[in-house]
């Protein structure tokens, strides 16, 4: 993976702030390295720099346990748990998949939520609606996005616009918010919809605040809401259980 190669992905992550110090990291370059090749076609190498970069799999083929202070087992820090409020109101579909194939929950994002409205019986649609057809088909696009902490707003990018589902997404996080909570941890909302942000940077919010609305912008094929927890140097996303919620069986029970 060349310096060219590596300076065409850090543009992904100029949302984030305070990234200058990471973007030019040993293992921040692997990890963009492996975007690189996940856009490639090649997801078994993707996977490969993203296990180097920040050993999320310690007996992985590939760990090398004497490369990069990013090693998960010197930062226990990195498997703390947040416990939170979650930052929608109904009836979502929520997904965690743990599979290094699935590249925007690896590495950097691995503990990281996807959340589409959802009927009880799991259908994100609204009945009769077609696959891929129009994102007011989807029962999360427009719904609310809340803040679960009380913080500060970091950073809002709202000005994308959202795409037709099922189109080929763009590789970048779209429309976002961060907020920073009073110890410091950034907390990132991503494919929010164009122009529905509720703050602004600066501004301090409560839990159960309205920040935003669900969306369809940026690397994204259906409205969802793209949710994490970062550690305070941003080298990783940090475990998150959620409080007050109940689950719906496929069966609606």
């Amino acid at each position: 993976m060349g310096a060219d190669a590596c300076n065409q992905i850090k543009p992904i992550y100029t949302g984030y702030p305070d990234n200058k110090s990471v973007a030019e990291s040993y293992y921040w370059s692997l990890h963009s390295a492996g975007w690189q090749s996940e856009r490639e076609g090649n997801i078994q190498k993707a996977i490969h720099y993203f296990e180097e970069a920040y050993k999320i799999n310690p007996d992985d083929q590939w760990a090398d346990k004497e490369r990069g202070a990013g090693n998960i087992e010197e930062h226990p820090e990195y498997l703390e748990t947040v416990v939170v409020p979650l930052p929608l109101k109904g009836v979502y579909k929520a997904g965690v998949n743990p599979s290094r194939g699935n590249i925007t929950h690896a590495g950097f994002n691995d503990f990281c939520f996807d959340f589409s409205g959802a009927a009880a019986d799991g259908e994100i649609h609204f009945p009769g609606s077609p696959d891929h057809g129009e994102n007011a088909d989807y029962t999360g696009f427009g719904k609310p996005v809340y803040s679960p902490v009380h913080g500060v707003v970091e950073m809002v990018t709202d000005n994308e616009p959202d795409l037709k589902p099922g189109y080929e997404y763009l590789l970048f996080t779209g429309n976002s918010i961060t907020i920073k909570d009073e110890v410091g941890r950034p907390y990132v909302f991503i494919h929010n919809g164009q122009s529905s942000a509720r703050v602004k940077p600066g501004e301090r919010v409560i839990p159960g605040q309205i920040i935003a609305e669900i969306g369809n912008t940026g690397m994204s094929t259906v409205p969802n809401l793209h949710f994490g927890v970062y550690s305070q140097d941003w080298l990783m996303s940090l475990p998150v259980k959620f409080t007050v919620y109940y689950v719906v069986k496929g069966d609606g029970s």
